[in-house]
């Protein structure tokens, strides 16, 4: 990989104003510069305010490879829930399923329902807010009922066992369904000052999932109707005699969306309908509700397997049992991240960096960002992550860590060798980059102030464990030589 270097200092910071007249007669040829010229690198147009005008750059160019990692993602009692089945030609065959506990929400009455209350019906929704997949995208899917229940002493990953499922509770196609919620009235002419007219306003809501238990399939809701008033329905504890929990997952052979559902949805629930001997025919059903993924009561997580032999790019990984590593390289030098999968980017510099740790003692770094492009690519249905972080990783390819917890760049400004700061990774959509400001950690690096080892390399990564979402949005990393590269400006210490 080259490495492109100015060796020239600024002249002055009056000449800034020449500069981009400059780098116009450099994007035709890197000889036009004169010895006052700024570095021979497109978009540098403006030397940054915090560097001296007598700095010299410099532009580490790094390599790129895709990263399987085998320790997963935790994906229990996250922010939302993934499930459905969905394939891409880039990767291949993603399939989420989500398990839940349950627990009562409705207070128990103190004694059973009276002689001749009748059951109607009970009803599974689960609440969205969006999915993976196209405008028209269509999945079946199902229910079922767990036979086990979650394990106390269990953590639960992207990619932990599936828990053994029982009786089957029902399906639903899922698709867009819509409905229209009236509003508080609204100005009728807002356009019109001191017009004060109101006209009645509704708004477009999405529908839930909604899956009604076959009770041809399983007993549950007769199991549950029975015991209102009884302590089964008191707590969740109580409950694993009836319910242990609920998979929701994709039908066999269907694909076409993969769906985030919210556990924190008022319409995420169980409910279960039913009626009274003096109740009227016209009279709604009574209800006793259930809650799932409510936080702190409830347990939830989504498991995700992908197929990687029904994609075109990374069959490589298929089957892989440890952290395996492909190299962005021709023809096409493209390298992939992308969350709960995890994909992730490793990026080299460790021997341009050595560069730099050579002269230390002698110069100071005024400046350094990482700049990492993003390919586009048409017929994605997975958006580009909106940031990620890097994490420090060794020779072997694994993670540093510091406590047991992954040893991260920290942000600017804050103590290199902690946790408890990451540096956000920023996607710029208009540079099409990944770009992060590594100042503070270079310096430690050249000056070795970091803990104990140096990293050779980083992994950069979608999300964080401490992070309470989980996604499946992708990025093409554009790792054709030059592509990715470390910006940095420093000062010789005279």
């Amino acid at each position: 990989m080259r490495t492109t270097t100015s060796t020239m200092p600024f002249c002055t910071k009056r000449h800034r104003r020449q500069v981009g007249a400059a780098l116009l007669s450099a994007a035709l040829s890197f000889s036009a510069l004169t010895a006052c010229d700024p570095p021979g690198e497109l978009g540098l147009q403006v030397l940054p305010d915090d560097v001296p005008a007598s700095a010299t750059y410099v532009a580490y160019a790094g390599t790129a490879a895709t990263v399987l990692r085998n320790d997963s993602v935790l994906t229990a009692n996250k922010g939302n829930a993934l499930v459905g089945h969905l394939r891409d030609t880039q990767v291949g065959t993603t399939t989420a399923e989500s398990y839940w506990q349950v627990s009562p929400l409705t207070t128990n009455p103190s004694a059973p329902l009276v002689a001749g209350a009748q059951a109607d019906s009970l009803v599974l929704t689960f609440g969205f807010n969006s999915f993976y997949g196209t405008p028209d995208g269509r999945q079946v899917l199902e229910a079922y009922q767990l036979a086990r229940g979650f394990s106390d002493d269990t953590a639960y990953y992207g990619n932990s066992k599936p828990i053994k499922v029982g009786a089957r509770l029902g399906e639903t196609s899922f698709r867009l369904r819509y409905r229209w919620v009236k509003t508080d009235p609204v100005l009728a002419f807002p356009w019109i000052i001191g017009n004060d007219s109101l006209r009645k306003d509704s708004v477009q809501v999405l529908q839930p999932l909604r899956i009604k238990v076959d009770p041809t399939t399983s007993t549950l809701r007769a199991d549950l109707f029975s015991k209102i008033g009884s302590s089964e329905l008191a707590s969740l504890a109580n409950l694993q005699a009836i319910l242990k929990g609920i998979v929701l997952r994709p039908k066999d052979n269907t694909t076409g969306a993969i769906v985030n559902v919210l556990p924190s949805s008022s319409n995420t629930r169980l409910t279960l309908y039913y009626r009274l001997p003096t109740d009227s025919a016209k009279q709604a059903p009574r209800q006793f509700v259930f809650s799932l993924g409510n936080v702190g009561t409830e347990r939830h997580f989504t498991r995700l397997t992908t197929d990687f032999r029904t994609g075109d790019k990374l069959t490589r990984f298929d089957g892989a049992l440890d952290t395996v590593t492909l190299a962005a390289t021709a023809p096409d030098f493209t390298a992939y991240l992308q969350g709960g999968v995890e994909l992730v980017t490793r990026i080299k510099l460790e021997k341009k960096l050595e560069e730099l740790r050579a002269k230390r003692g002698n110069i100071v770094i005024n400046r350094a960002e990482l700049v990492v492009p993003v390919r586009q690519y048409a017929a994605g249905v997975y958006p580009v992550p909106s940031q990620a972080f890097l994490v420090q990783v060794d020779s072997l390819n694994r993670p540093l860590k510091t406590s047991g917890v992954l040893r991260t760049v920290q942000a600017n400004g804050n103590d290199p060798t902690a946790t408890n700061a990451p540096a956000v990774v920023t996607y710029d959509a208009t540079a099409r980059a990944y770009r992060v400001q590594l100042t503070t950690y270079l310096d430690a690096y050249v000056n070795d102030k970091l803990t104990d080892r140096r990293a050779k390399a980083f992994w950069l990564v979608p999300s964080l464990p401490a992070l309470n979402s989980l996604g499946l949005n992708r990025a093409l990393i554009d790792a054709a030589p030059n592509q990715i590269q470390l910006r940095v400006y420093y000062s010789e210490i005279n």
